[in-house]
């Protein structure tokens, strides 16, 4: 299954986007101030790791943890956030 479940951009505010394996979510969103003032190349390298990150995290069991860990943390890839990591 395809983690990428959802692209949106919202009253052209931010662009989201959301990760969801077994029922557990994980929205990324990309504010409208750095839409409008990041060059592609950096807007690419800023949803690397999110992307990066969902494609490993869909392969671990607690999906939401292993993402906020991975994304927002140290960027480990972890069973729940927390043990088995790569």
């Amino acid at each position: 299954m395809n983690p990428i479940i959802k692209t949106s951009r919202d009253s052209a505010a931010d662009f989201c986007i959301t990760f969801e394996v077994n029922g557990e979510k994980y929205t990324f969103c990309i504010g409208r101030e750095n839409l409008d003032r990041l060059s592609k190349d950096d807007l690419i390298k800023i949803l690397n790791d999110p992307l990066s990150c969902s494609l490993c995290c869909a392969k671990k069991s607690g999906f939401g943890a292993c993402m906020l860990r991975c994304v927002e943390g140290d960027g480990k890839c972890c069973d729940s956030g927390a043990t088995n990591c790569e």
